[in-house]
């Protein structure tokens, strides 16, 4: 079976390292592959995830920036045992570049209910006859939750309300359209509805032949990580100029990105796919289709709203963020920044500096002030790879 990475391959001119790990089955929806940016957003993901890993698991010392910056987000320290599990945290990078892709079927729909991975792009449309029957080709994708939809509960998870909607592609319930919801880039499911018979039940009177479930088939370890069309569309600040969002707008050979803040990446749409692969990675119900327990070791949005950004991430404690998905992303693209030339602003002066006392005191609660702000400079010391 091919591995996920083919997915990147027309656009990728070097070899890529394919790590076994779970090897799930992936289907990327054509929601996303139809858009014109989603193959070079990929591919740019797959590239940071790779930096991650080689950054923590290469052969050489971790390079001193990239220390600091695991100090910085994971609380953790060189030659320490928490590095030394900084270093197992690698596996969720791991586990993404090891997923399969999903053996193609008689339509779309059958490709993807038997994937365990579904990642889709667009936001969730309500469907406008309520009274129709299930169509998932049509472009309607949630309706109004069944009362004969149930799933399991869970332990540790509060049980599923009344009210609600189901994610017709997926069969999933939904607690709403979250794509509907302002500054809402992305969003993972993964509550899915218990097994359905093959054979819809059909009255003791009714002499029809019996009508085959439309749902019947779908993966039971399935999840479904779904970006929003606001990914996707242009944006641009409040001076007008154009956000950065595609690797396109990443030329290092022509641009220079010192005194950019962390902050003026979040808009990139490879960030938004690592984000909710990070908790693909590691759903809340483990990849055992016979879990029925809340996985510790699940990465989640550990804070709520507060879970986002440089600004956020910061604050956390290890146990915190070796749980937290931006955490994740925010590290790996650090290391794919330092791969051409930046890091964070050093908040240490050099052995060349002349300034002692108060002025050196000053200049250095300036740079640590521009640090913990995520503005990132090129250092002509920092080998590009």
């Amino acid at each position: 079976m091919r591995s996920f990475l083919h997915l990147v391959a027309l656009a990728v001119t070097f070899l890529i390292p394919v790590h076994a790990e779970s090897g799930r089955t992936h289907h990327v929806h054509s929601s996303c592959t139809d858009r014109s940016t989603w193959a070079k957003s990929l591919e740019l993901a797959v590239k940071i995830i790779e930096t991650a890993i080689e950054s923590i698991d290469g052969e050489d010392e971790p390079r001193l920036d990239i220390v600091d910056a695991a100090q910085d987000i994971f609380d953790v320290v060189l030659d320490s045992q928490e590095w030394y599990n900084l270093k197992g945290l690698q596996e969720p990078y791991k586990e993404i570049l090891s997923w399969t892709t999903a053996e193609v079927k008689s339509s779309e729909f059958e490709t993807l209910k038997a994937a365990a991975i579904r990642t889709m792009c667009g936001n969730s449309a309500m469907v406008e006859d309520e009274n129709a029957p299930d169509d998932p080709s049509k472009p309607g994708t949630v309706r109004k939750r069944l009362e004969g939809e149930v799933r399991t509960p869970v332990e540790g998870e509060a049980p599923p309300g009344e009210q609600g909607y189901t994610d017709i592609k997926n069969y999933m319930a939904m607690v709403q359209p979250y794509c509907s919801e302002m500054g809402v880039k992305g969003y993972t499911s993964h509550y899915r509805y218990d097994a359905v018979p093959e054979f819809q039940p059909k009255e003791e009177t009714d002499t029809c032949e019996p009508e085959r479930h439309l749902q019947f088939g779908q993966n039971p370890i399935r999840t479904a990580a779904e970006l929003c069309d606001v990914v996707f569309q242009e944006l641009k600040n409040l001076q007008g100029e154009r956000m950065i969002q595609n690797a396109e707008h990443l030329d290092w050979d022509n641009k220079d990105f010192s005194g950019k803040t962390l902050n003026d990446f979040r808009f990139l749409t490879a960030l938004t796919i690592i984000h909710e692969y990070m908790h693909v990675a590691r759903p809340p119900f483990g990849t055992d289709s016979g879990s029925q327990k809340i996985q510790r070791n699940c990465i989640r949005d550990v804070r709520g709203k507060d879970s986002y950004g440089w600004q956020n991430i910061g604050p956390m404690t290890h146990d915190e963020a070796i749980i937290n998905a931006d955490s994740y992303t925010w590290f790996a693209f650090i290391t794919f920044l330092f791969s051409h030339g930046y890091a964070l602003t050093r908040s240490e002066l050099g052995e060349c500096s002349d300034l002692e006392g108060a002025a050196r005191d000053a200049e250095i609660a300036r740079l640590t002030a521009l640090r913990q702000a995520g503005v990132i400079q090129k250092y002509p010391d920092i080998v590009e790879f």
